[in-house]
């Protein structure tokens, strides 16, 4: 799905959604199958002005996890692509 994208989704879709909850970066989910004990998202950001997608996975036990996965998606995401501009900017 990601492959067949030439930019950053301008709309959701049925397989790609805005995370909400995040707040310093526009971050994307991409839909999965659904699995009763797994709670997953894939997370996709699209840095500007560069020819690429970060995508990241988070998954945990559901019936720990559950809800706070979900909840806090946003904000580990944002943590991890902030670690992600970090590192690239080294390499620079």
């Amino acid at each position: 799905m990601l492959e067949r994208l030439e930019a950053k989704p301008n709309e959701e879709s049925a397989t790609l959604k805005r995370v909400r909850q995040s707040r310093k970066h526009e971050v994307w989910r991409i839909g999965h199958g659904y699995h009763p004990d797994i709670a997953a998202r894939i997370i996709c950001w699209f840095p500007p002005e560069r020819d690429t997608v970060v995508v990241a996975l988070f998954f945990g036990n559901k019936a720990s996890l559950g809800d706070v996965l979900y909840n806090s998606v946003g904000e580990r995401a944002d943590i991890q692509i902030e670690k992600w501009i970090r590192e690239t900017e080294q390499e620079r």
